[in-house]
């Protein structure tokens, strides 16, 4: 399956509603989609042709977040992400970024240390492990 896509380091892997694979290609900085028939492509990270996937550093871990939107954590860049598909497809740093650091309080405020694991609590509030802070978080 996705013989020709060459991964480097595929870390995280989640199956998205449509029965795709949605993997974290950690090496090539890059999200890719493995489609049930072997088609790979990439949906955010460094192969953007026109640079509007945004870049990627190391992503691990993913979480299907709806239909056209999943979050990412970039350990390469400390930061989570939000990548966004279909018509409008963006890739959007909901905190952390670029300077791994410990800062408290809402994502969009704080500094974050290699974040790694995603999961949804049951209201809906994301949580992560700030893997170089030793920290559960969200």
């Amino acid at each position: 399956m996705g013989d020709s896509a060459r991964f480097d380091t595929p870390c995280g892997l989640v199956q998205a509603n449509d029965g795709s694979l949605i993997v974290a290609d950690t090496g090539n900085h890059r999200i890719r989609r493995v489609e049930m028939n072997g088609l790979v492509t990439t949906i955010a990270g460094s192969d953007s042709p026109d640079g509007s996937q945004g870049y990627i550093d190391e992503p691990i871990s993913i979480l299907i977040r709806d239909k056209n939107s999943f979050y990412v954590s970039d350990y390469g860049w400390s930061s989570i992400r939000l990548v966004t598909t279909g018509d409008r497809q963006s890739v959007v740093t909901l905190g952390g970024g670029s300077f791994p650091g410990l800062k408290d309080g809402p994502l969009s405020d704080s500094a974050l240390n290699r974040p790694a694991g995603l999961a949804l609590l049951p209201d809906g509030e994301l949580a992560f492990a700030d893997s170089a802070n030793g920290l559960i978080r969200h």
